[in-house]
C-alpha cells in the first residue's frame, strides 16, 4: 500500500491545478477501488468547490499530504547521505589499514638496513658528542671540586676544639 500511496501523491504533486476522478482511475486502474474508499474516507487528498464525482470538480494534495511527501523525500535524502557516508567510512577505514601494514614494513625494512654517513656527517656527529661529553665532564669536575672543598673545610677545627686531633696523639 506504501508504494501506490506514494506513487498517487507524487502523481498528484505534479499536477498542482488538481486531479480529476478520471485521471486517477486511467492512472491507477489496479488500485482505483483503495484510492476511492480513502478518498471517501478522507485519508487522501481534498475536494475542491465541486464534488469531484461531478463534471469539473477536481482533488488537491492536503497538507497532510504535502507533509508525507515531504517527509519520503527527506528520508530518500537521508537514505543517501548514509550510504555516501558509510562509502567514506569504508574507504577511510581502508587507508588506514594500509598505511598502518605499510608503517610496520617500512620499520622493519629500515630496522634490516645499514644507515651509512659520510665522513662530514660523522665529524659533525663526533663533535657535537664530545661538546657534550666535555660538558658534562666539567660539571663533574666541579661538583666534584665543590665536594672535595667541603669535606677539607670540615676536618679544620678551631685550635681550642676538644675533638682536635693533636700532632702528639696520632
Amino acid at each position: 500500500m506504501d508504494d501506490i500511496h506514494l506513487r498517487v501523491l507524487n502523481f498528484a504533486n505534479e499536477n498542482p491545478s488538481g486531479i480529476t476522478i478520471a485521471q486517477l482511475k486511467s492512472e491507477f486502474p489496479d488500485d482505483f477501488y483503495w484510492l476511492q474508499r480513502e478518498i471517501h474516507n478522507k485519508n487522501l487528498f481534498t475536494q475542491g468547490e465541486r464534488n469531484p464525482y461531478q463534471e469539473g470538480g477536481k482533488l488537491y494534495l492536503t497538507f497532510e499530504d504535502r507533509f508525507r511527501l515531504l517527509e519520503h523525500e527527506e528520508l530518500k535524502s537521508a537514505n543517501q547521505s548514509s550510504k555516501t557516508a558509510t562509502y567514506f567510512a569504508t574507504a577511510a577505514l581502508a587507508v588506514s589499514i594500509f598505511s598502518a601494514g605499510a608503517s610496520v614494513y617500512f620499520s622493519l625494512n629500515q630496522e634490516e638496513t645499514q644507515t651509512l654517513l659520510n665522513k662530514d656527517q660523522l665529524e659533525q656527529l663526533l663533535s657535537i658528542k664530545n661538546e657534550e661529553i666535555n660538558k658534562q665532564f666539567q660539571s663533574l669536575i666541579n661538583k666534584q671540586e665543590e665536594t672535595t672543598k667541603a669535606i677539607e673545610k670540615s676536618k679544620v677545627l678551631p685550635e681550642n676544639s676538644p675533638n682536635k686531633i693533636l700532632e702528639s696523639d696520632s
